[in-house]
């Protein structure tokens, strides 16, 4: 037997019912339980209360606590979030997604070929913050009141004469099949006129440990219905609202995909958006980014080679952003060969050994096991910054120099001044190492001996790019190289240039990127985390600024 949760509102048991019907009508045995919701015991209007959930919590609550099996519910009641361990699935096909604007018998509508006319000063209610300034933006001079209530109660006070008009969704009426010959009956169409997300759309929520429930509910789902929902409710989320967002959003199936129309009411004034594109994620993401001028939060994308993407992808996480870890570039050890025995057996005829980033240590590291060199001595250790120094003290080992990050050239300047008596320096890295850092130990009379321990390669993996707008933060030149290199990345700048955004991981890094003609939007002063994560709030912050939108407090992103 399936216990079916529900409201108690005329509206919320017929949705119910039809879900029931199909379940029966497929040999299950249902029983329904109605659940009061803390949006049933309230007249205060949606925007005025704190929160989300106002219709669904109690639901929620009975389901985790299995006191039933299934609650039903119209979509745009919804958080776009689940809670943990549930699984919300759109069933049925979709209803009339359209606003209707109900008028009494005393007020008089003009119709004309350029639309529908109101007189000023009428009185139009509804609860809803998106269809108050919808109202406002289309009909100059009326004025728009409060209204709570159920379906048939908000039918009642208009028939009563408390209001010349109201607005309510069509599926409602649908639904409950209400007559209304004695009432004036204006569909407000799309585009103008705009739905909630998810609006005449039934959904259905179980826990999703209830898998064969869950299989069931599956055939009762209406792909259509479920993909423009989709596409409807990521714009939601990626805005970041809930019921009180005035936010109009309708998806239909196009010719190559889904078409995603919205409408955002802030600062009075009403902006509007349409994309078209392959799926609802992309649709969702390129309508977000064009109602707030490029200002929706992007994803970040760290593309740090595997091992050292962890710990910056969990900073940044730890901010409330959304990241992905693409690596642009992978690391090959090198074979031992004859000079690198010859040198490993000699460290401590090297003044210094300098290292210049967490993969040389990782690899001097391993180099060392593999060629059996235990307890090798080194006379000093330099470090080109924080994050490679302690990378050197986690394997146990002294640092006496220790640079600003900033770089090999700027590194090598911090060897000559600590420790200006050297004409040794061995330097434990990759393949091709900088050879500004030779350079400039050498002015110093300073002898430099590269020890390449592993190939620096560009992952031939081409991972589709996030929708929407994005920071990718690359560490390094070769990095850089990579990134850009990818088809992916390529397309996506080509389509639109400003939806990808570059941190460079210091002032090489930064010279690389301006060289290939894509300047980053922020250079750390290092690679390390501490560098990193300012520079990408900086980017956020100037995103942030360049649109108007809806009250986003100021950027700070911290380690």
């Amino acid at each position: 037997m399936i216990r079916l949760g529900t409201r108690g509102s005329d509206l919320a048991l017929r949705q119910s019912s039809l879900v029931t019907e199909r379940l029966r009508a497929a040999g299950e045995t249902v029983e329904v339980e109605i659940i009061h919701t803390r949006g049933d015991a309230t007249d205060r209007p949606f925007r005025e209360i704190e929160g989300k959930a106002f219709f669904t919590r109690e639901l929620d609550e009975a389901l985790i606590e299995r006191r039933i099996d299934l609650a039903i519910h119209s979509l745009k009641d919804l958080p776009t979030e689940d809670p943990e361990g549930l699984v919300t699935l759109c069933v049925l096909p979709r209803a009339d997604s359209r606003d209707l604007l109900l008028v009494g018998r005393d007020t008089t509508v003009l119709r004309d070929a350029g639309g529908v006319a109101l007189p000023r000063g009428i009185r139009i209610g509804t609860s809803s913050a998106r269809r108050f300034a919808q109202l406002q933006h289309a009909f100059p001079g009326v004025k728009v009141v409060d209204l709570r209530g159920n379906v048939p109660t908000r039918v009642a006070r208009l028939r009563r004469g408390e209001f010349d008009a109201i607005v309510i969704a069509a599926a409602g009426i649908e639904r409950l099949g209400l007559e209304l010959k004695d009432l004036t009956v204006v569909p407000l169409d799309p585009p103008l006129f705009l739905p909630a997300p998810g609006q005449g759309v039934l959904a259905a929520r179980a826990r999703a440990a209830d898998a064969a429930l869950v299989d069931r509910l599956r055939s009762l789902v209406d792909p259509d219905a479920a993909d423009c929902a989709r596409a409807e409710r990521r714009l939601l989320e990626r805005l970041e609202g809930g019921c009180s967002l005035p936010l109009g959003a309708l998806a239909r199936r196009g010719e190559t995909g889904f078409v995603l129309e919205a409408c955002l009411a802030h600062d009075g004034r009403m902006r509007r958006a349409r994309a078209e594109a392959a799926d609802p994620d992309e649709a969702a993401a390129l309508v977000a980014e064009s109602l707030v001028g490029g200002a929706a939060m992007p994803t970040i994308v760290v593309t740090r080679p595997d091992g050292l993407d962890h710990e910056l992808a969990q900073a940044i996480e730890k901010n409330g952003l959304a990241v992905v870890t693409q690596p642009a570039i992978r690391f090959v050890p090198r074979p031992i060969d004859d000079r690198m025995r010859s040198i490993l057996r000699a460290l401590d005829a090297f003044d210094v050994v300098a290292f210049t980033s967490r993969q040389a240590v990782r690899s001097f590291i391993e180099v060392l096991k593999r060629a059996h060199v235990p307890g090798a001595r080194l006379k000093s250790i330099a470090a080109l910054g924080p994050a490679t120094r302690g990378e050197l003290e986690r394997h146990g080992l002294r640092v006496e120099i220790t640079g600003d990050g900033t770089g090999a050239l700027a590194f090598a300047e911090s060897i000559v001044r600590k420790n200006a008596a050297a004409t040794h320096v061995l330097h434990p890295g990759p393949a091709e190492p900088d050879p500004e850092f030779a350079r400039r130990l050498a002015r110093a009379r300073m002898r430099v001996t590269p020890l390449p321990l592993y190939e620096t390669l560009p992952v031939q993996d081409d991972p589709a790019l996030p929708p929407g707008p994005i920071v990718a933060i690359v560490a390094s030149p070769s990095a850089a190289r990579a990134f850009l290199g990818r088809a992916s990345v390529r397309a996506r700048l080509a389509e639109n240039p400003c939806r990808i955004h570059l941190v460079a991981g210091g002032a090489t890094t930064a010279a690389e990127l301006e060289r290939l003609r894509h300047p980053a939007a922020a250079c750390a002063g290092s690679p390390s985390i501490d560098a990193l994560l300012p520079a990408l709030g900086d980017v956020l912050e100037v995103l942030a600024r360049s649109a108007p939108f809806a009250g986003r407090p100021a950027v700070e992103v911290k380690p």
